[in-house]
């Protein structure tokens, strides 16, 4: 129920997915104009202390569940629990959108800001088919690093294209540190 969606002619919602643990929020929709169908996270809220713990979480590299097709990869434990805690919602949409005649996409758009970049990065090895991968754009804004160097080599290989959007003042992008071994 957006207003805001529901003035953009070329955009349809299909629905949206949160968690209050760990205060993720997404939203599926289809971009008519561009044939695309976009899952967008949410960044951090700045004074949610719940927002502020997934993002801390984050500093943790640990191996993804098996449900996650990724392997020899680690990743941020915060952003993991972030994702997977909307993950069964945003499967369901996901479905929704897939079931709906005629098909009105060919591809995907995966986007977020902050904590909700890194959340849209490993949503992608969730929600899409690896066969898909390649027909994946990913766009982050402020993002910070999300996972190990065999992660970051993931998101440089196996997808359409990914934009990493920051401002160099920016102390997000930056995070978690190099020393614990995050690569972008």
């Amino acid at each position: 129920n957006c207003t805001l969606c529901s003035q953009i002619s070329d955009w349809e919602l299909i629905g949206t997915a949160s968690d209050f643990g760990t205060d993720t929020f997404a939203f599926v929709g289809i971009d008519k104009l561009h044939s695309k169908l976009a899952v967008v996270f949410r960044g951090t809220h700045p004074v949610d202390p719940l927002s502020l713990i997934t993002d801390l979480r984050g500093t943790v590299l640990v191996k993804p569940p098996s449900s996650i097709p990724l392997s020899g990869v680690k990743v941020g434990e915060g952003f993991l629990a972030g994702e997977q805690s909307v993950s069964s919602t945003l499967h369901a949409l996901v479905k929704t959108a897939a079931q709906k005649k005629p098909r009105s996409y060919d591809g995907f758009i995966f986007a977020g800001h902050s904590l909700g970049g890194a959340e849209a990065a490993l949503g992608i090895a969730d929600l899409v088919p690896s066969d898909s991968w390649n027909s994946v754009t990913l766009i982050t804004f402020g993002s910070p690093r999300v996972g190990d160097e065999s992660f970051a080599h993931w998101t440089e290989s196996s997808l359409l294209a990914s934009y990493r959007i920051t401002h160099r003042h920016d102390m997000v992008p930056h995070l978690p540190f190099y020393s614990f071994g995050f690569r972008h």
